[in-house]
């Protein structure tokens, strides 16, 4: 299902010298692009359960493995960071996020596709390697 995002008012905007991000409209944006997903999350407090609440979390499943559910928890101030990097680049632009935010190169075959398109930079050289370790001769992940 495609979701098409209107936006009237400016994503960025200056108050004081200091940038904003419209955080609604961005967070509109993230979710309807599948950058963002909800979940929920236990809260307790002073050791008493108290219910859940819904958060979101950034996607990065098969980013740093293979075949692993993985997601990227995220505070207000990333915000603005992460819209812009998946604006400059909505193929890869969430993903390089999420590899700075964990200071982590993902695995092997993600490395090489980025490579190839054209998307891998000194700063996702700079990242700590990944730990994930292929299994010899697998073909399936070309590694």
């Amino acid at each position: 299902m495609a979701i098409t995002v209107t936006i009237d008012d400016e994503l960025f905007f200056e108050l004081d010298g200091k940038e904003y991000v419209n955080e609604e409209a961005a967070l509109a944006i993230l979710l309807a692009d599948d950058v963002l997903f909800c979940n929920a999350f236990d809260i307790v407090r002073d050791g008493k359960e108290m219910g859940h609440t819904t958060v979101l979390f950034v996607n990065c499943n098969d980013m740093f493995a293979w075949a692993c559910a993985d997601a990227e928890s995220f505070a207000n101030e990333d915000i603005g960071p992460l819209l812009k990097m998946h604006l400059a680049d909505k193929k890869w632009g969430s993903s390089k996020w999420c590899m700075i935010h964990r200071n982590e190169q993902p695995q092997l075959p993600v490395a090489k596709d980025m490579k190839k398109d054209g998307a891998w930079g000194p700063e996702m050289e700079a990242l700590q390697p990944n730990g994930f370790k292929c299994v010899p001769g697998c073909s399936i992940h070309d590694c």
